[in-house]
């Protein structure tokens, strides 16, 4: 069993119901969630937008493999009404958001094809994450000592470093987690 970690966001709509629609749609296929953070509500990050974002992270033990993974998060992403952009901008709001962010210490860089023929490209761990405020705090909350394995640093030591850099995250609630809302 492999420890896996994901990252859950979404801008618009009613947020904090496609989060928990996220993780129960993810948690059917991979298994029982080992941890769930806070939500976070955070400033877009690569964009310009007046809708607010809700992030949380998961970790959950599995066997399945991360190709897998990836593409049951992206039907999720699918069934939930995200729709991938066709006008060449990488960031804009959206209902729902899922990246695969650490399996294990596995560093890969592959490109596969769906069912459907549609290349699908896998980075892990994932490419941006170490710059990410809104990735790195709820990931810290719940797995603090996992070892991002190209900077061989913890999660809890990346969270602090940036803190002190970016100021997205506009609050914690601490007294809300996705946790409350599973069944």
């Amino acid at each position: 069993m492999e420890s896996l970690s994901i990252g859950l966001g979404s801008n618009y709509g009613d947020r904090l119901h496609l989060l928990t629609s996220a993780l129960n749609l993810i948690a059917e296929y991979v298994g029982k969630p080992t941890a769930i953070s806070s939500v976070y509500e955070t400033v877009p990050w690569g964009f310009e937008s007046p809708h607010m974002f809700l992030n949380a992270a998961v970790t959950f033990l599995t066997d399945l493999p991360p190709c897998s993974i990836l593409r049951h998060a992206q039907a999720v992403e699918q069934k939930l009404g995200r729709k991938h952009l066709a006008d060449g901008k990488r960031y804009s709001d959206r209902l729902i958001d899922i990246d695969i962010l650490l399996y294990g210490k596995l560093v890969i860089n592959t490109c596969f094809c769906n069912k459907d023929g549609n290349k699908l490209y896998l980075t892990l761990p994932h490419p941006l994450m170490h710059v990410r405020n809104f990735v790195l705090k709820p990931l810290a909350e719940i797995a603090p000592h996992s070892i991002h394995p190209l900077t061989n640093r913890t999660i809890e030591d990346m969270a602090n470093s940036l803190s002190n850099q970016n100021d997205e995250i506009i609050r914690k609630y601490s007294d809300l987690s996705v946790n409350t809302f599973i069944p």
